[in-house]
């Protein structure tokens, strides 16, 4: 490829991926801008950055929203199901990489086909069953506090 053609391509890239950052990052800088709104005001329209900015919502949220249990809740979930996933996950990839290819193939689409099967009681797949029954038995249900 021509240098000439290949620094276009490269503009060309990193006009893109501005774009893109930009396309990410400017709803980030909106969160945090209204982020720093005193605590129980509501912020005019128009007005992206408060008069006087602080950060006293952060430790207030923790009284009006039950914060603590969800993080307790989270950080119980994170100990003991990412493990047991990975776990299970690389046992059942290592056991689907031992069969023929033929099996492989059957493996596969009945696992596809288990996944995509949803379950009436929490309306979490099968795939996820003992996962959903813990977040509702920690006071979660459809992502929601109860």
């Amino acid at each position: 490829m021509e240098p000439r053609v290949r620094f276009v391509l490269s503009c060309l890239r990193a006009c893109g991926l501005t774009l893109a950052a930009g396309a990410f990052g400017l709803p980030m800088v909106l969160l945090l801008a209204a982020s720093t709104h005193a605590p129980g005001s509501v912020p005019v329209p128009g007005d992206i950055w408060p008069d006087s900015p602080g950060i006293a919502a952060y430790f207030t949220a923790f009284e009006q929203v039950p914060m603590a249990r969800a993080l307790l809740n989270s950080v119980v979930l994170l100990l003991l199901f990412v493990p047991t996933a990975l776990v299970t996950g690389s046992l059942g990839g290592f056991g689907i990489r031992l069969m023929s290819p033929r099996w492989q193939l059957i493996a596969i689409a009945l696992l596809v086909a288990a996944a995509s099967v949803p379950m009436p009681r929490s309306g979490c797949r099968v795939s996820c069953c003992f996962s959903g029954w813990a977040w509702e038995e920690a006071g979660f249900r459809c992502g929601r506090l109860r």
